[in-house]
């Protein structure tokens, strides 16, 4: 009668342990990110390519039809925005769903987050993910960041990054000690 009950326990004690060898050897699941950006100059996508190479995922431009021409806009831009119009997307984000962080970039325009990622976040509901903005300027960040998070009401947003085009260009070693300061600060909640 021992000898059963002793194999009994041995059986239950076995099976446990199995079980939790199963438990540790279960994969973390690292999150799907996506790094989204128009960028009219350069430096939203130099941006962009730095939030990437920092912290991986897939990069996205987004590209409006027909494109911006180079040089000054103002005067384009500020007619779409008496208009109310918002320019037409040219290509799509595959499998938009799939993604848990999506990074959002832009220039800032008039104060203002780019015409192209306003269309981009009216055409695409980010509903329970979370969006991470960043922004490029030439005199302040203005309202970019709020404009993102305002467009994504029911959405997750995270702190923000903005940065001067100046700085990208003549401080580059800087900005990318500054991204993954940013990073490293908000990496953990998504």
């Amino acid at each position: 009668m021992k000898t059963k009950i002793f194999s009994i326990i041995a059986l239950l004690f076995l099976a446990l342990v199995s079980c939790s060898n199963k438990q540790i050897k279960a994969e973390v699941k690292h999150p799907k990110i996506l790094v989204v950006y128009f960028s009219q100059g350069g430096n939203t996508r130099m941006l962009a390519s730095t939030i990437k190479e920092s912290i991986g995922g897939d990069l996205f431009s987004i590209e409006p039809t027909p494109s911006y021409p180079s040089g000054d806009i103002h005067d384009l831009v500020q007619k779409q925005i008496d208009k109310g119009t918002l320019p037409v997307l040219k290509t799509k984000v595959k499998n938009l769903n799939s993604y848990d962080a999506i990074f959002v970039g832009t220039p800032n325009w008039f104060n203002n987050i780019s015409l192209p990622v306003k269309a981009f976040l009216k055409e695409n509901k980010l509903t329970g993910k979370n969006v991470i903005p960043f922004a490029t300027f030439g005199g302040s960040a203005g309202n970019t960041l709020t404009d993102i998070a305002g467009l994504c009401p029911h959405s997750i947003i995270l702190e923000g990054f903005s940065v001067s085009g100046d700085d990208i260009k003549n401080n580059p070693q800087v900005v990318k000690k500054n991204v993954r300061i940013w990073l490293d600060k908000i990496k953990t909640k998504f």
